[in-house]
């Protein structure tokens, strides 16, 4: 064997071995996925804040009271106990016009609940499943449309 060849095949396994022990990682949650640290970007974001609709002052586009509570409880309903209906929780941030609005859904949605939205979404979707509805809010205006 030349100089060159004899280090190709431990070099391929290294990097296969590497490769296999770095998805083992992901899976048991050692090292974060691109799509967990995604995910984890939603929970930082301030519209999920039960606070920041009050932010945009006497123009800020919120929903009624019971357009929350009916907002809220979709959102609650998604949650099953064998299976969870994603596409309820994306109808809901589909119909939000603004980021002021899903603010004020989060303040509705802890009292209604006792507990904050973001960590219920956590609780039943997936990283990709958080980014969509990630995706879904982004775009959307601050207070008013």
């Amino acid at each position: 064997m030349s100089k060159n060849t004899e280090y190709i095949v431990p070099v391929a396994i290294g990097l296969g071995a590497l490769f296999f022990f770095r998805q083992i990682a992901q899976a048991f949650g050692l090292i974060k996925s691109a799509d967990d640290v995604n995910a984890a970007s939603l929970i930082n974001a301030n519209y999920f804040d039960p606070k920041f609709w009050k932010q945009g002052g006497a123009g800020a586009m919120i929903l009624t009271d019971a357009g929350a509570k009916i907002y809220a409880k979709q959102l609650y309903n998604a949650k099953g106990l064998v299976n969870d209906d994603e596409a309820a929780v994306y109808d809901v941030f589909k119909r939000m016009k603004t980021k002021s609005q899903v603010s004020y859904l989060s303040d509705k949605f802890s009292l209604y609940y006792n507990t904050d939205l973001i960590s219920y979404l956590q609780s039943f979707l997936n990283p990709d499943e958080l980014l969509k509805v990630k995706t879904i809010v982004n775009p959307l205006p601050n207070f008013k449309v």
